[in-house]
């Protein structure tokens, strides 16, 4: 990790996914990003996991459209069939 990265608790994943990406499942990109020890690309130290969250959504994004949704539920009932 980068010196000056400080790896977030999920609570502050939760907190600002609110914000820009609130279907985001906190608890799975923070288990990813843990399990990667906090790194991207390949194998580079993160330096932001706020950019990280937003390129999450960017993936969704174009993978699905854009999302309309609003509630976790109903976006886990829409894009992942189990």
């Amino acid at each position: 990790m980068s010196k000056n990265f400080v790896k977030p608790t999920i609570e502050e994943i939760k907190i600002y996914a609110k914000e820009v990406f609130p279907q985001l499942d906190a608890e799975r990109f923070f288990d990813y990003y843990t399990m990667v020890g906090w790194t991207v690309g390949r194998n580079k130290p993160m330096k932001n996991w706020q950019a990280a969250v937003r390129t999450w959504k960017r993936s969704y994004e174009e993978r699905y459209g854009k999302m309309e949704v609003t509630s976790t539920e109903n976006w886990k009932d829409k894009y992942h069939k189990v």
